[in-house]
């Protein structure tokens, strides 16, 4: 047997072994860097919200997504809404006329810092009455639940489904108004 021969390969293999796993490393480090940089949303639907005037008694009742940046980086929201069955999108914007919308309403685009959120709110008769005439146009579905979606300054869009479906939501609000 030639040792000389036999220790070349050994360290052959050896080498090839040391290079396959240096490779690795390199892939797994790019990897968590680029998993550590990266943007991430958490969205929820809430569809009872109220609010009132400490001296007045008026109750406005609204619908909303709250938004929580629970990523590595900071997150602009540019826009935001629910997307009908038909994968047409209705886009929520803000009214600025009414007092109490302009006070309660989160204006877009709006910047979130890291482990920051926002809630964004939508007048609750206003949706049901959009959402009554999409389903009779058959655009939504009655019996599926509905998609809101946040869409940020690179044209990423984060999803949230509702609890109930559109027929349940619109039946609670022929119950509570």
């Amino acid at each position: 047997m030639d040792w000389n021969l036999f220790w070349t390969a050994f360290g052959a293999i050896g080498g090839t072994i040391g290079a396959v796993a240096t490779f690795a490393a390199v892939v797994v480090a790019l990897w968590q860097t680029k998993i550590s940089y990266k943007k991430k949303l958490q969205l929820s639907f809430t569809d009872n919200i109220s609010f009132v005037q400490e001296n007045r008694g008026v109750v406005y009742r609204y619908v909303g997504v709250s938004v929580t940046n629970v990523g590595n980086r900071d997150v602009v929201i540019q826009k935001w809404g629910f997307i009908c069955h038909d994968k047409s999108k209705i886009l929520i914007i803000s009214d600025t006329t009414s007092p109490v919308s302009r006070l309660l309403q989160t204006e877009l685009p709006h910047k979130l810092h890291i482990e920051e959120g926002v809630d964004l709110f939508y007048d609750k008769v206003l949706f049901h009455r959009i959402l009554d005439d999409s389903i009779k146009k058959g655009s939504i579905n009655p019996k599926k639940r509905i998609i809101f979606y946040v869409t940020d300054s690179a044209l990423k869009t984060y999803y949230t489904l509702t609890q109930k479906t559109a027929s349940e939501l619109l039946y609670d609000s022929e119950l509570k108004v």
